[in-house]
């Protein structure tokens, strides 16, 4: 019991240490400032954000026992990440971080 709730802790602050929490207007200014998004999807993309993981890069919603969705468009990782999934040749674990690029 002691070793699981060591785990849980460090996996907690690693999770608040390179998670990121955006307001709609900063995602939306970064989307297009950074990363070039097209400027008359932007307001889509926010939407699904919105909606999908309430603008947190960390966030993980169960699909089923076989997969998950990760990150702020909640990509499945039966598709495409692994470790069941791997079209976009991204790890899952990768998308829950502050780093939007991928």
């Amino acid at each position: 019991l002691k070793r699981i709730t060591v785990w849980y802790f460090v996996s907690l602050v690693a999770v608040l240490c390179w998670a990121k929490v955006y307001e709609r207007c900063e995602l939306a200014k970064e989307l297009l400032e950074k990363h070039r998004a097209p400027q008359n999807q932007l307001s889509t993309w926010v939407c699904i954000v919105e909606h999908e993981s309430q603008y947190n890069t960390s966030a993980v919603g169960r699909l089923s026992s076989e997969g998950s969705d990760h990150g702020l468009f909640q990509i499945s990782s039966i598709y495409w990440c692994s470790p069941s999934g791997y079209v976009c040749a991204i790890s899952c674990d990768s998308l829950e971080d502050d780093d939007i690029t991928d």
